[in-house]
């Protein structure tokens, strides 16, 4: 018999969905490795209070640098539960290939969870966390006998939300009621063991803080909480801490000036040369100064930005904010989805909006503020009260 998704749903008590919501198409982009040209079909839901189940067959390419894999198709159930923190790990079938992978991964501080108590499991199943001790203590024993017995299996887990599949397989509608009935008992086992951790004296996020220490890759990516909480503790003008100073002051302005600078100069030569030997004529030489004009718009444009940063850092009055909407967006920029965020707040005696750009993560905490009552921090230019910095996003330890 061939069953329609509508059916499948309607028997299941699940709702068919036509367009995933910004915060359901996000928590898939998170947990399945932030990858490339995402598309969600078939989409079924089931909400009970915050919790969210969702089967979905999903269509993706993950990125390495500049190579792109191939397109991968595959069915799978999406588990979210708000306020569950679950280490950010993958349990996946072993083979020749993960391996492999496994070891790529342990030069960026990955790290394989053995379980050599546990020979079954260990010879099925290849775990690889930056958070061991979390993991460990996530996958008990019975969690782990379900696994082995059935094989084959792949697990992601990410903070509140996790996502069970079958690598690279689609599931039809005829079977979507085994596929489910296989898969959310690892994902109730593994929120039931994960809200567990807390009583057991482990601290996923606080192991995960120690690992992105102890990662020169990632450590630059963080503001000690210490230092951002001085910085704001001034009274303006601000001095700005180097660690906050290489967030939004960094390494990117700067190459943007050596690179319109290297354009500016190597044109500008080129052209004065060949107009001086006479080897070209002014009429034909005016469309080659695109490329000393172009370096001279970067350089103008990275100084502009830079000021308007440096000037909101070092004089922004510090404001309650409120998160009221978080939209995603077709824009990528370094293979990172950017999302707006609307911002509510209040600047003498006037009510204002403001709408920023995020990536990753701040749109994590975007998410999590959004609709609630919990207010965050933002930098307001006195100049121009609906220009606004959120320092709040900042990635903190």
């Amino acid at each position: 018999m061939n069953q329609t998704l509508e059916q499948v749903a309607q028997d299941l008590g699940f709702d068919v969905v036509t367009e995933p919501e910004d915060d359901l198409e996000f928590g898939f982009t998170r947990v399945l490795g932030n990858p490339t040209r995402l598309s969600i079909e078939s989409l079924i839901e089931k909400r009970s209070g915050e919790i969210r189940f969702a089967v979905a067959d999903v269509s993706y390419r993950n990125q390495s640098g500049n190579t792109q894999s191939r397109l991968t198709h595959e069915t799978v159930l999406y588990f979210e539960q708000p306020g569950l923190t679950l280490p950010s790990a993958t349990i996946q079938p072993r083979s020749l290939m993960t391996g492999l992978l496994a070891t790529a991964m342990s030069f960026a501080g990955v790290q394989q969870v053995e379980f050599d108590d546990d020979p079954e499991f260990h010879d099925a199943y290849q775990v690889m966390t930056l958070q061991p001790e979390s993991t460990r203590a996530l996958l008990e024993a019975t969690l782990r006998e379900y696994l082995t017995e059935h094989p084959g299996l792949t697990v992601r887990t990410d903070g509140p939300r996790l996502v069970v599949l079958r690598s690279g397989q689609r599931v039809s509608p005829d079977d979507l009621a085994d596929f489910i009935d296989e898969t959310d008992n690892i994902a109730v086992s593994l929120a039931r063991r994960g809200a567990r951790l807390e009583s057991l004296g482990i601290d996923p996020e606080t192991e995960a803080k120690a690992a992105l220490q102890r990662t020169p890759a990632l450590r630059g990516r963080i503001v000690p909480r210490e230092d951002l909480e001085t910085f704001l503790e001034q009274h303006p003008p601000r001095s700005i801490p180097r660690t906050v100073k290489r967030q939004y002051l960094g390494f990117v302005g700067l190459f943007l000036y050596v690179w319109g600078g290297m354009f500016f100069v190597f044109g500008s030569a080129v052209i004065i040369g060949l107009v001086a030997s006479g080897e070209m004529p002014i009429l034909v030489a005016l469309p080659f100064s695109l490329m000393p004009l172009i370096g001279l718009g970067a350089i103008v444009l990275t100084f502009l930005y830079r000021r308007k940063q440096k000037r909101l850092l070092t004089s922004g009055a510090c404001v309650r904010a409120r998160v009221t909407e978080v939209h995603t967006t077709n824009v990528t920029v370094n293979n990172q989805r950017r999302y707006k965020v609307v911002l509510q707040y209040e600047f003498e005696g006037r009510d204002l909006t403001s709408t920023i750009n995020a990536y990753e993560p701040a749109v994590q905490k975007a998410f999590t503020l959004q609709g609630s009552t919990e207010q965050t921090r933002i930098l307001v230019d006195p100049a121009n009260p609906e220009r606004t910095l959120w320092i709040d996003s900042l990635p903190t330890t």
